[in-house]
């Protein structure tokens, strides 16, 4: 009988049983159910030490081949430098088109030395971060098609991206306990540039900071951050506030400026503080922005884009309500007037949310129908969680009243569904959703199993081992599922400023 292979890439613990590991991280199967810690090789090793300072690399074997042929493809097919508006995309792109070549051995100047450690953690953001950034096809990440080039000639960029890298490679396995000095060093760093930058600040400096801040933002939020992320992304907007148009100056970088003003909406959107405070910038500047190209796909949305902007007009309509009830100088008819003018706008975005239909524009180039099927099960999955979230949240309807609950079932069987797929970084919002929506015991133990499941998969640094401390509250507060508990009240008790989007 032929021996019986196992994983050389399992844990520890599963190597010293001799049994087959399922390799999830940073806990796998057999050490959770074990209460094991769970401990992997580190990939920090596969890192060089040398702290040899190194001035240019080889493009392809840094950043990889999806990469490669996503740069490839932008420059050949969808790049026209001479219709480029802005001068420093224009300069950017030239740059692409020098050191994409057929050579695989051409060099690229990089903006400053880098040790060899610096350089294998910015392949490792390349290689392992950068393609999950993206639950659409790699031919509409435009995180590379930006950021990898601009990378490549800012130091501010590329010093985010390696700090990116370093702190997604140490919190590799039971690491994701130990604070990572050398990751934050280099955000510090990033940081001592943008600064800089914002002495003068010009188009070229802008684009630069947007995108550095932008990167802080989106690696802390993907870690469970419950702070940083927001002091980075209100920096970002005073940034923005300095410029002719404020949030519309996104407008005047082209496609890739349209690209970039969609993704901060996003996390605008779902970020937990709108939910007092309202967005950043009014819904209203965001539809400008989303209708402006019909052709503009934010990787992290996908076809659900269509959506975002209605759950931005949930989250204004709840801020205006609440203006309302704290109210003291209006008269009874006023109230009641202005209350009548609340309930009707409801009205009108239950019907918006039903009849809105998904981006199918950016769902040409999947390769299977299981693809297709996830995008719009994903897409579902938030139609159904903006309907209950409407009915929460403005109607005060608690999760016990029928409609509640028939939409409870869908929506829990969408989610169970998608946690097994790529999409499970994605269910933020849905899973909170999900979680207030849950009423009898058997449905919570469904939702609690669900947590676990995704916490495994995507690490005690993802939001959900957040998120899910705040529903346990939320539960406690609301046993049967008769009251409506405001969770965003809760997060403010925690000192949190959580961000649904990842």
């Amino acid at each position: 009988m032929a021996e019986k292979k196992r994983s050389k890439l399992g844990c520890f613990q599963c190597k010293q049983k001799k049994k087959k590991c399922d390799e999830i991280k940073p806990i796998c199967t057999s050490c959770l159910k074990s209460n094991k810690i769970c401990r992997y090789k580190s990939l920090e090793n596969s890192v060089v030490k040398s702290q040899r300072k190194v001035d240019s690399i080889v493009c392809k074997d840094i950043v990889g081949e999806i990469i490669m042929k996503n740069l490839e493809h932008q420059r050949f097919d969808e790049i026209n430098i001479d219709t480029i508006s802005y001068g420093y995309n224009n300069d950017m792109f030239k740059l692409l088109n020098e050191y994409i070549s057929p050579d695989p051995e051409l060099k690229i100047k990089l903006p400053v030395d880098l040790s060899e450690s610096e350089i294998g953690y910015f392949e490792y953001y390349c290689k392992s971060i950068l393609p999950e950034l993206s639950i659409l096809p790699q031919e509409y990440n435009f995180y590379s098609k930006i950021y990898i080039p601009l990378a490549l000639k800012e130091p501010a960029l590329l010093y985010s991206l390696i700090g990116w890298g370093c702190k997604m490679m140490k919190n590799d396995g039971i690491n994701y306990l130990i604070e990572n000095e050398e990751a934050e060093g280099y955000c510090k760093k990033v940081m001592g540039i943008i600064d800089q930058n914002n002495l003068y600040l010009n188009e070229e400096k802008f684009m630069v900071n947007f995108c550095s801040y932008m990167s802080l933002v989106y690696m802390n939020i993907s870690v469970g951050d419950i702070n940083e992320w927001s002091t980075h992304f209100t920096s970002c907007f005073n940034m923005i506030n300095r410029m002719p148009g404020n949030f519309k100056y996104l407008m005047n970088f082209s496609h890739e400026g349209i690209l970039l003003a969609e993704n901060f909406a996003y996390f605008d959107i779902l970020a937990s503080q709108s939910n007092e405070n309202g967005t950043f910038y009014p819904i209203s500047d965001y539809d400008d922005v989303f209708s402006n190209v019909s052709n503009a796909h934010d990787p992290a949305q996908g076809c659900i884009r269509p959506l975002t902007l209605i759950i931005g007009e949930i989250v204004t309509l709840l801020v205006e309500y609440s203006t309302l009830q704290v109210s003291l100088d209006l008269t009874d008819c006023s109230k009641y007037e202005l209350m009548a003018n609340v309930i009707d706008k409801a009205e009108k975005l239950d019907k918006k949310i039903l009849f809105t239909k998904p981006d199918l524009s950016c769902l040409k180039h999947l390769n299977t129908p299981e693809e297709l099927e996830g995008h719009l099960t994903l897409f579902d999955v938030y139609q159904i969680s903006a309907q209950i979230y409407l009915r929460q949240v403005i109607k005060k309807l608690p999760s016990v009243v029928p409609e509640i609950e028939m939409l409870f079932f869908h929506l829990k069987e969408g989610v169970a569904f998608l946690v097994k797929t790529k999409f499970r970084k994605s269910l933020g919002f849905p899973m909170l959703v999900t979680a207030l929506a849950a009423t009898s015991k058997e449905d919570r133990q469904d939702v609690k199993s669900l947590f676990e499941n995704l916490i495994q998969c995507c690490g005690y640094l993802s939001v959900y081992q957040k998120l899910w401390t705040v529903i346990q509250k939320v539960w406690e507060l609301n046993q049967n599922g008769n009251l409506y508990v405001d969770w965003y009240k809760i997060t403010k008790q925690f000192g949190w400023r959580l961000n649904l989007g990842r």
